[in-house]
């Protein structure tokens, strides 16, 4: 069977059926489980906030309802109950991903009820106005976290009204309009084997795992047209200081962060991946003692990197004292424009690129993390197929390329979102010192 891409020193082997659906293998030793990972290339960044907002996310949750097999929620349940598995999924805007972990015994059973799910669901209409007030009550509990509020504001400021720039559950306004027809002529077009990937990690028979899959997935016949592929628009922005006033906290949570033109496929990527790190992704970092250790501002502190397909994020969270707000957003934004000039020290990277790879190591260590890398990697084709290979690019990024990528901060404007009592006005007066920053002119 064929190896990973440009991966020989990794256990890995991919292929495809003849329906165009693609598989990719990470065997385990030492394990005595196995996980199945069905990734599908669609996410809430596929959608059109028009017509079909949340319907992603929404059509993720109606999988569980029922197919042939098994149609009832229960029997989905106990299908995997009864073999000591466990089951879930997860919606993203580049993709989602079914999966389900289970004693390497039971395999089959893993394969049998994600079959049926994926490709048989019935979507009952009656299951389906159940769903829909389970998913006005999770965006009910989303909008009472301050943490998520402010981070779905950031992405609105950064992307405007386009899907990056949306939330992958949708509105109670799009959840409550939307339409089974819709649903399903979101699943007709999305859900074909060639959109698809199927990822599986642990103790398993790679030899026997083609003749498996076909057995499983062979007859699902690929038809029409390729399905469309996510939209972006980068001329589209939010406005700069995005505002929500909640008069029930008691901590201003803001989020001050910018876009780059950076995407998946990039090899900055890995840089600016190793670069918010050593600002906020640990005990050690620049923002974390900036901003806790040496002035008590905080409790949490964290700065994180996402990429999608031509754009990426670099984006610090903090939770504050209202009236800490101003000096906060002055020494991040301070932060940034020393960023794009000096870049972090060689002694931060090296720290940063081994504590990263490091997390990667130990995402290493279970087959539902391998199975969930692999699948992404293989649906967007990226060169790391395993976390293990994603560690190794790691170890090799080099500290004149992380001070290269952060270059871009000093052409990227800075935005700042705001969850907290405070009025606008007051977090606008807060956030002069953004305004006013080098970086923060488009």
């Amino acid at each position: 069977m064929p190896q990973c891409r440009n991966q020989p020193e990794v256990a890995c082997e991919e292929g495809m059926l003849p329906n165009g659906l693609r598989w990719i293998a990470v065997p385990m030793e030492g394990v005595a489980t196995a996980t199945v990972v069905v990734g599908a290339k669609v996410g809430a960044a596929h959608e059109d906030l028009s017509h079909n907002y949340g319907v992603a996310h929404f059509l993720e949750h109606l999988f569980f309802k029922g197919g042939k097999r098994y149609p009832k929620p229960k029997e989905v349940a106990l299908a995997i109950d009864r073999v000591g598995g466990i089951s879930n999924a997860f919606t993203s805007y580049l993709n989602t991903h079914y999966w389900v972990s289970v004693p390497a015994t039971h395999l089959a059973t893993a394969f049998d009820v994600l079959e049926d799910m994926l490709r048989n669901a019935t979507i009952p209409p009656e299951e389906l106005e159940r769903e829909r007030k389970v998913i006005l009550e999770e965006i009910s509990r989303y909008e009472d976290d301050p943490e998520s509020s402010v981070w779905h504001l950031m992405q609105e400021s950064l992307f405007g009204h386009q899907p990056l720039g949306g939330t992958i559950l949708g509105t109670r306004r799009s959840i409550q309009g939307m339409t089974r027809e819709t649903v399903v002529s979101f699943r007709e077009t999305y859900y074909r084997p060639d959109n698809l990937v199927v990822a599986v990690a642990g103790a398993i028979d790679q030899s026997a795992l083609p003749t498996t899959l076909e057995r499983w997935f062979g007859s699902w016949q690929t038809e029409g047209a390729p399905p469309p592929d996510a939209s972006f628009d980068p001329s589209l922005r939010g406005i700069r200081v995005a505002v929500s006033t909640r008069t029930d906290l008691t901590q201003a949570h803001l989020i001050i962060g910018t876009s780059l033109p950076i995407g998946i496929h990039d090899p900055a990527a890995y840089a600016l991946e190793v670069a918010a790190f050593a600002l906020g992704g640990s005990l050690s970092s620049r923002f974390f003692h900036l901003i806790r250790e040496e002035r008590g501002l905080a409790y949490r502190v964290s700065t994180s990197f996402d990429a999608y397909q031509s754009v990426s994020t670099l984006t610090t969270y903090v939770g504050t004292a209202p009236q800490n707000l101003r000096e906060v957003v002055a020494l991040l934004s301070e932060e940034h424009v020393k960023l794009g000039t000096e870049g972090i020290t060689e002694e931060e990277c090296t720290t940063a690129r081994e504590a990263l790879a490091g997390r990667y190591a130990l995402r290493s260590e279970t087959s539902h993390a391998i199975a969930n890398h692999a699948a992404f990697a293989s649906l967007y084709q990226l060169a790391d197929r395993t976390p293990a290979a994603a560690r190794q690019r790691i170890l090799s990024t080099s500290y004149d390329e992380v001070q290269d990528a952060l270059r871009h901060l000093a052409r990227a404007p800075l935005h700042l979102a705001v969850v907290s009592a405070l009025p606008e006005d007051e977090v606008k007066k807060a956030a002069e010192p953004l305004l006013s920053n080098p970086t923060s002119s488009h």
